[in-house]
């Protein structure tokens, strides 16, 4: 979430033998209890969405042998790390 806008950078690189692919923003943030919390199914803190996104996001990389990490920082921002197998 970038609310007052803000910069959202896509990388991919080759880690042998996955890609890695980073989505990094320039948002608020995640609160570390919830950042704890975000691949439960129905957990959500919008008002929005069902709190399913991530959780099947998660699920289908783990079909693929990959995987789905977050990284945030209050006030400094969030990065999706997804690695799937080359």
């Amino acid at each position: 979430a970038m609310p007052a806008g803000g910069s959202l950078i896509i990388t991919m690189r080759l880690i042998f033998p996955y890609v890695e692919i980073r989505l990094s923003d320039s948002g608020k943030g995640i609160q570390k209890d919830n950042l704890k919390e975000i691949f439960k199914p129905f957990y959500t803190t919008g008002s929005g969405g069902m709190g399913l996104g991530l959780t099947i996001s998660r699920r289908i990389a783990e079909q693929h042998n990959g995987s789905i990490q977050i990284e945030s920082e209050i006030g400094k921002g969030t990065t999706v790390i997804v690695k799937l197998p080359k």
